[in-house]
């Protein structure tokens, strides 16, 4: 099975395992704190902001995304923040009216694209081969 957002980036503090065992109980969840502060830094300069700017992208030159789109964009950041999923390392439009999170490891590039008509896709690269595509269900 190819390498996943969910099952290599997202998911990977649960097939890790400890190198020195410890008597800590791994049931309990443990916060990842600044994952969790990197997610609401880009929720609140990026996503909210776009939604309460709606001059933000008057100069550029590509269509922006509507608020429904950035609201749609909020609620999977916030599903991902709660999770203590890894923060993407950029989240920018895609230039047709939807939004893009990006996560990055060498070669391997894991997007969440939020397209224009409110449709979520998980997609995977690895370098520039399409490793997965698959449709996201709603949040």
């Amino acid at each position: 099975m190819p390498p996943t957002l969910e099952t290599t980036v997202f998911s990977s503090r649960e097939s890790l395992r400890p190198v020195v065992p410890t008597e800590a109980d791994s049931a309990v969840p443990i916060l990842n704190r600044a994952g969790r502060d990197l997610w609401q830094k880009l929720i609140e300069e990026k996503l909210v902001e776009w939604g309460t700017n709606p001059d933000y992208f008057a100069d550029e030159e590509f269509d922006a995304p509507l608020p429904e789109i950035v609201s749609l964009a909020l609620r999977h950041a916030q599903k991902y923040r709660d999770n203590d999923w890894p923060p993407p390392h950029r989240i920018v439009p895609d230039g047709d009216g939807g939004i893009v999170f990006e996560v990055r490891n060498g070669s391997l590039s894991e997007k969440i694209h939020l397209w224009d008509d409110g449709e979520v896709d998980y997609i995977c690269f690895s370098g520039a081969k399409l490793v997965e595509r698959r449709r996201l269900p709603p949040v």
